[in-house]
């Protein structure tokens, strides 16, 4: 993957359990962010295909149709860089892991792997050579207590709603890293506790697989990336406004 040469903001985590390697330097993760701020109705869809449109006007706010859209256009732009195409040429699939629908992480030939989270104020991408979810969620989501019921499994203890939103987030970038999304119960994830430094602690499906998880500051927001590695990982946090609006 490319390095990124403007990066505002820069985290490091490792996973739980960690083997021997020759090559022991950090794996990148670029993560682009949009705030729905820096937004207008001069987003630039020219790049989208036709069934990205349709994705994104199926939105019922619409914020969140621009959020959508402005997702599927950072996807092309990261790809297209990688590639040396431009982004409207750049052919991006969609499979979803239960249905097989046309749907579920976006994948480019020859790109990075990519992994995308949208909605309440931001879109974001997370690029890296190896298997990689992202989930973002605004800080103080209303309603956030309802799921605890499904989120936590028996050995995680009860949290209050900034505890719970965090798990969450953490939770969804790992079933998005592993590929299963949301097939997997979020139950049968177990991560560190909400004010402890990012980790997995026990993915179920495959207790023995390495996966590495980290907190992204973001303002208002909670950020979190999980790459199936048993090394560290860098994220590279760049603004991603200007690529996508007029």
């Amino acid at each position: 993957m490319r390095r990124s040469h403007a990066a505002p903001g820069v985290a490091q985590a490792g996973p739980v359990t960690r083997a021997d390697h020759a090559d022991v330097r950090p794996v990148q993760v670029r993560v682009v962010v949009v705030r729905a701020g820096a937004l207008s109705d001069g987003l630039a869809e020219g790049v989208l295909s036709e069934a990205e449109r349709v994705r994104a006007r199926a939105h019922r706010r619409p914020e969140d149709r621009r959020l959508s859209a402005t997702a599927s256009a950072l996807v092309r732009v990261i790809a297209g860089q990688a590639l040396g195409a431009r982004p409207e040429s750049v052919t991006v699939t969609r499979r979803c892991p239960a249905c097989g629908g046309p749907h579920g992480a976006p994948f480019v030939d020859g790109a990075p792997l990519l992994s995308v989270s949208h909605g309440d104020g931001f879109a974001v991408v997370a690029a890296c050579d190896l298997p990689v979810g992202v989930d973002v969620e605004p800080v103080g989501r209303v309603g956030v207590g309802s799921v605890a019921g499904v989120l936590l499994g028996p050995h995680e203890p009860p949290s209050d709603d900034a505890g719970l939103l965090r798990t969450w987030v953490r939770k969804e970038a790992v079933v998005k890293a592993t590929g299963v999304g949301l097939t997997v119960p979020l139950s049968d994830v177990r991560v560190s506790a909400p004010h402890e430094p990012a980790a997995v602690v026990r993915y179920g499906p495959r207790p023995g697989l390495a996966i590495a998880l980290a907190d992204v500051p973001l303002g208002g927001a909670h950020l979190s990336v999980a790459v199936v590695t048993d090394r560290q990982i860098q994220v590279l946090v760049e603004d991603g406004a200007s690529w996508v609006t007029r």
